[in-house]
């Protein structure tokens, strides 16, 4: 399973028989499908930090949240420079 994440997270597998899976944040990963079980992804998914990516046009519309999440900041921090 392919996802990107906005945040970093660690998803335990739901039976322990597994190892932890880490993604790091603004980054796509490709993951065992048993995460999508895992209750971090389950809340991560709910509150918008986590997609999974099944086309091109998911993975278009993932980096561009992420370039624009990036120009935000950066006027952020431009303003409260002055």
């Amino acid at each position: 399973m392919r996802i990107f994440s906005k945040k970093a997270f660690k998803f335990d597998h739901p039976a322990g028989q597994e190892p932890a899976v880490i993604v790091r944040s603004n980054d796509f990963a490709t993951v065992p499908d048993w995460v999508a079980q895992s209750a971090m992804f389950q809340l991560a998914s709910s509150v918008g930090e986590v997609s999974v990516i099944e086309t091109k046009q998911d993975e278009k519309v993932a980096e561009t949240d992420v370039k624009s999440h990036r120009g935000r900041k950066k006027e952020e921090n431009d303003s409260e420079a002055q």
